[in-house]
């Protein structure tokens, strides 16, 4: 049998009279973990420098939401997230805060909202991936 038949069969399968389909309970859902949605503000350093003869300025913006979402795949690997805000459980808002360069110049910002609009966690680090590493680690996203 090729592919395409088999999958053709299987599709026939689950329209078949009197078939039944098993819906996802609130206990199965809750078993594959955590909802979430995650926001990010967009990055926005500037430099520039000046002197007798003029000043130049230049600045930039880059979107770090799934960056956020790459790497809580990484780190909670059982966290489920969800393009729908309204299907999350949680709210999970990065904000990275650019510090115009040198050494640990910029912070990543981490909050996390329950379903009730509580906070239940507010931290950051200078790398993404520690600050994210750190939400995983404080066992809030359950």
């Amino acid at each position: 049998m090729n592919r395409t038949r088999s999958f053709a069969i299987a599709g026939a399968c689950a329209l078949l009279p009197g078939a039944v389909l098993a819906a996802p309970t609130g206990a199965q859902d809750a078993a594959a973990g955590p909802v979430v949605y995650v926001e990010g503000s967009t990055v926005s350093s500037f430099s520039g420098s000046g002197g007798a003869w003029g000043a130049g300025f230049g600045g930039s913006t880059e979107p770090q939401t799934i960056e956020v979402m790459k790497q809580l795949q990484r780190f909670c690997p059982v966290v489920r997230v969800t393009a729908d805000r309204n299907a999350a459980t949680f709210l999970v808002l990065h904000e990275r805060q650019s510090g115009g360069g040198g050494w640990g110049g910029n912070r990543n910002n981490i909050a996390v909202f329950g379903k009730d609009d509580l906070l239940l966690y507010a931290d950051g680090a200078t790398r993404l991936d520690n600050a994210v590493k750190d939400l995983c680690s404080a066992g809030v996203l359950r």
